[in-house]
């Protein structure tokens, strides 16, 4: 019976031990479960893509994008190896925001503006709009301050149409000595 006593003893040793190792693998998987969950929710939020700087560039190694921080503001700056073409909007909350777009060949130019402050001279300048026509020959401006202007000509001393608003409306004709050919009022 002595054999018996032992085996039973040992049976009952190895049922608590089997029920000890059940209770740690269910505590083991219920922690990889918990551990999957966060993954799963560290996962979803990775469709967002943080950098202070994004740089792109074409096949020859060219920088042709960038997106950051520069002395203008937030910036984004587009353009082609060559650099027939370049495209910059840029925002900040000090100098305003804007948008310019160049061409080399033929040089050309518009800008658009919110309203923004200069760099140097800390002049402001209002919300407007300034097209350059092929070499800077004719222009087209147009600012919406309190003194609203439409410029439309080669210069301001050089044939243009003005028409100004604010306080003070009027047209102006600008003959090629840069002198005024017109105005209303006189």
């Amino acid at each position: 019976m002595n054999d018996m006593n032992e085996l039973l003893v040992r049976m009952s040793k190895l049922e608590s031990e089997n029920r000890k190792m059940k209770w740690v693998a269910a505590g083991l998987m219920m922690a990889l479960a918990i551990l999957g969950l966060l993954v799963l929710h560290q996962m979803k939020k990775r469709d967002k893509i943080e950098v202070s700087e994004l740089i792109v560039k074409d096949t020859s190694g060219a920088v042709i994008a960038r997106l950051g921080e520069d002395r203008h503001g937030t910036c984004l700056d587009l353009t082609v190896r060559s650099g027939a073409s370049k495209a910059e909007l840029c925002v900040d909350k000090f100098y305003g925001a804007n948008l310019d777009l160049r061409n080399r060949n033929p040089e050309t130019a518009a800008s658009l503006s919110a309203g923004q402050k200069s760099y140097e001279g800390g002049d402001r300048f209002v919300p407007g709009l300034h097209i350059e026509g092929e070499n800077g020959q004719n222009r087209l401006s147009v600012n919406v301050g309190s003194e609203a202007e439409l410029f439309l000509g080669r210069s301001e001393g050089d044939s243009a149409v003005v028409l100004s608003g604010g306080q003070e409306a009027a047209v102006r004709i600008v003959g090629k000595d840069g002198k005024t050919a017109w105005s209303v009022p006189h």
